[in-house]
């Protein structure tokens, strides 16, 4: 007689073949997935940058809300800050402008680029007008 293994009886295993096709399908649904989380981990980081340049921006305009409106100057040659790399932001460069929009009113603008790009990542502006002299004098 010849020996014979034991059958296992109601046991049946995964053959090579199945094993390989489920690791294919895997495979091809896993890549996009992969390639999207990488993606919506790019644009966290640049909302996070934005967001960053905007509070930046604001605290700019914030600065000059206590300067006064006469040393804005403008109904003259107006304000204005050449570009620079902020202290304390090596990342980004700053440029602030004002202009007179006439009758003692002026728009204040503060853009934010990116260090050496030349289109500004954010750009916040506000209005200030003249001050008004205190009641009943000049």
């Amino acid at each position: 007689m010849s020996a014979r293994p034991a059958e296992r009886v109601g046991e049946r295993g995964f053959t090579l073949v199945e094993v390989l096709v489920a690791m294919g399908l895997l495979v091809v649904a896993l890549v996009p997935m992969a390639a999207v989380l990488s993606s919506a981990l790019h644009t966290v980081g640049e909302c996070g940058t934005v967001t960053n340049a905007t509070t930046v921006a604001e605290s700019l305009l914030e600065r000059l809300h206590v300067v006064k409106f006469s040393d804005l100057d403008p109904d003259g040659d107006g304000f204005h800050w050449a570009r620079q790399v902020l202290s304390g932001y090596p990342q980004f460069e700053a440029e602030v402008a004002v202009a007179s929009l006439g009758d003692g009113v002026a728009q204040v603008s503060a853009r934010l680029y990116r260090r050496g790009e030349t289109e500004p990542l954010v750009v916040v502006s506000t209005v200030r007008a003249r001050e008004l002299p205190p009641e009943g004098g000049f």
